[in-house]
């Protein structure tokens, strides 16, 4: 399957995608994000202990800005398949008191392979590159109407 392209279609649906109401934190945000991949055995635990140790010593290098983090790690850190979650936060979080940019979108992400992931990826900057596609996505209200706009690209 390395050869194989896989697409946003692949990765997103009814178990991957979650409309978050309740007010998270940002180390809760990324968790939960993360907990679906663990959840679905694409990652270790050991994996998310890696995000939050990159976090320490590098920041937020997982914000994508427009209110969009992706955490991820390395795959020898604990990924054991290609996966890909998707949080809509409807109360936003900030990633610090120091440092207040918002958060929105979380989208926890993993992978075993260089390649394997780069058409999804493609997929993803086309959607959240798109202020309509991406004011669409944040102020979604069911994991349907997310999965519609993944569904509809361009």
């Amino acid at each position: 399957m390395a050869d194989a392209k896989v697409t946003l279609g692949d990765l997103l649906n009814q178990d991957t995608v979650k409309i978050v109401t309740q007010s998270l934190d940002f180390h809760d945000a990324i968790v939960s994000s993360l907990n679906i991949l663990l959840d679905r055995d694409q990652i270790e635990s050991r994996y998310i202990d890696s995000v939050f140790e990159n976090f320490e010593k590098l920041g937020p290098y997982f914000y994508l800005g427009n209110g969009i983090a992706m955490p991820h790690s390395r795959p020898e850190e604990g990924a054991k398949a290609l996966g890909l979650s998707l949080l809509v936060l409807k109360k936003p979080t900030i990633i610090s008191q120091s440092d207040p940019r918002p958060v929105e979108i979380v989208l926890g992400f993993a992978a075993t392979d260089p390649n394997q992931h780069v058409e999804a990826m493609a997929e993803l900057a086309g959607i959240l590159g798109d202020e309509a596609q991406l004011n669409a996505l944040k102020s979604s209200n069911s994991v349907e109407e997310v999965l519609n706009i993944m569904k509809n690209l361009g």
